[in-house]
C-alpha cells in the first residue's frame, strides 16, 4: 500500500470517532494513529509486510498505553444523591431487624430495614451501613 491509502484509512476511522463520539471508546481513533504512523513507513519502505507490522505495533501500543489513562481521566465520578446523607447516621428500630426486614427511624424519617449479621431488637440504636434500593442495611449499635 502507498502512504496515500493508510492517510485516507486513518482520516475515515477518526471521522468515525468523531462521528459516533464515545460509543466507540477511543478506539477508531486510536486506529488511526496507527494508519498514520503506516502511512509515514509506506513512505520509506515499500515493503507491505513492514507497513502492516508499524500499523499493528502502533495500534496496539495506543490501545494498551492511552486508552487507560484517559478513560481514568474521563470516567464518570459517583454523583451523590439525597440518599447518601443517611450513610452513617445513627437511629431507632422501631421493630424487630432481621434479614428480612424490619423498620427504622433516622432523621425523623421511617424506614425498611434489614441487617447483614445478627438481629437488632426493637427498640435499639442502630447506624446506617448504606442504602439499598426502598431499604436501608444497618447493624446494632
Amino acid at each position: 500500500m502507498d502512504s496515500t491509502s493508510w492517510l485516507v484509512a486513518a482520516l475515515i476511522l477518526i471521522a468515525g470517532e468523531m462521528l459516533f463520539g464515545g460509543a466507540t471508546q477511543l478506539i477508531l481513533l486510536l486506529l488511526g494513529l496507527g494508519c498514520i504512523a503506516a502511512g509515514i513507513a509506506a513512505y520509506f519502505t515499500p515493503s507491505t509486510s513492514i507497513q502492516v507490522l508499524v500499523f499493528a505495533l502502533t495500534s496496539f501500543i495506543a490501545i494498551m498505553g492511552v486508552k487507560p489513562v484517559l478513560k481514568k481521566h474521563t470516567e464518570q465520578k459517583t454523583i451523590p444523591t439525597n440518599v447518601d446523607r443517611y450513610i452513617g447516621q445513627e437511629g431507632i428500630a422501631l421493630s424487630k431487624i432481621t434479614r428480612t426486614g424490619g423498620k427504622i427511624l433516622v432523621l425523623d424519617n421511617k424506614w425498611r430495614a434489614i441487617t447483614e449479621a445478627g438481629e437488632v431488637e426493637e427498640g435499639e440504636d442502630v447506624r446506617v451501613l448504606r442504602v439499598d434500593g426502598t431499604k436501608m442495611i444497618v447493624e446494632g449499635i
